[in-house]
């Protein structure tokens, strides 16, 4: 990892964010527009991706999104670093009593050495901080993410 990228904001963004980005252009959209232009290091793990596939497989059709589902995985792949907490030996299981499947995004955020977890899960969102991590909503990311002075 580079100087610069050390100080560089980091954050694992969950599922329903980059749903919201393939619905609508908005705040969840700018949010992986930010990602890909190295505003901050964005993160997401397998389990994100394939929880992603399936839904957008099983839920909705392509005339349902505001850009094309082909290209928005092509903006994922290219905004988000893709981190595999099993690989790296990091599991976090029984906080996430009402989903026990959230500990799975607990466990990515460890994984991948974040300060904030943004998403729109209110399971999440109750917790509000899981071992230092700071779970957000997407305005309360940029908030964070527009007080950083921009060095890089």
């Amino acid at each position: 990892m580079s100087s610069e990228e050390s100080h560089r904001l980091r954050a694992f963004i969950d599922t329903n964010i980059l749903m919201a980005a393939f619905i609508t252009e908005g705040l969840c959209s700018e949010i992986l527009e930010r990602a890909r232009d190295r505003e901050f290091l964005g993160f997401i793990s397998p389990f994100v991706m394939n929880e992603l596939r399936g839904v957008l497989d099983r839920e909705f059709s392509e005339r349902e999104f505001s850009r094309p589902k082909k290209e928005t995985m092509k903006l994922i792949e290219e905004a988000l670093e893709i981190i595999n907490p099993d690989e790296i030996g990091v599991k976090v299981e029984g906080v996430c009593e009402r989903d026990p499947s959230d500990d799975n995004i607990l466990a990515g955020a460890l994984a991948s050495n974040v300060r904030f977890i943004v998403t729109g899960d209110s399971d999440l969102l109750d917790l509000k901080e899981f071992r230092g991590i700071r779970i957000l909503k997407p305005r309360e990311f940029i908030t964070e993410l527009e007080a950083v002075p921009s060095v890089w």
